[in-house]
């Protein structure tokens, strides 16, 4: 691995068996006991509840969508709401630069769930589980 980072940055929407809302706001976050998870809701009143899951995580960061403005003029599908694996992630690259490549990065995954007003980044072994709360 060399030292400089990718360039292709792709946000692929990552397919689920429920449709998302448009909108959501990250309700929690929570890094416990129970594992790493987030509770998303619909700007929509009346909404259920989805929790994502990331059973094996490595790494998360949240940064307000404000503090993302050259991501969202790169990459347009990025700036709306949803679940998305990044690939030739710069994050997961620099991961393994700051590890002293003792990381296998092809075994990792970099997941990015936006919100109206939080992207929520995360570096896992597998992919994310999604649940309907309250159905």
């Amino acid at each position: 691995m060399s030292n400089e980072l990718k360039t292709e940055v792709f946000y692929k929407p990552w397919e689920l068996k429920h449709a998302l809302p448009d909108r959501l706001i990250l309700d929690a976050l929570y890094d416990d006991f129970e594992g790493f998870r987030l509770l998303l809701r619909s700007y929509e009143p009346i909404q259920q509840v989805l929790r994502v899951r990331f059973p094996d995580h490595l790494a998360y960061r949240n940064t307000n969508e404000s503090e993302r403005l050259r991501t969202w003029s790169r990459y347009r599908d990025a700036a709306r709401c949803g679940i998305f694996q990044v690939e030739n992630s710069r994050w997961l690259e620099w991961i393994g630069i700051e590890s002293f490549e003792t990381l296998k990065l092809d075994e990792l995954r970099h997941f990015a769930v936006h919100s109206v007003e939080d992207c929520v980044d995360v570096i896992t072994y597998s992919d994310p589980i999604v649940e309907i709360l309250g159905s």
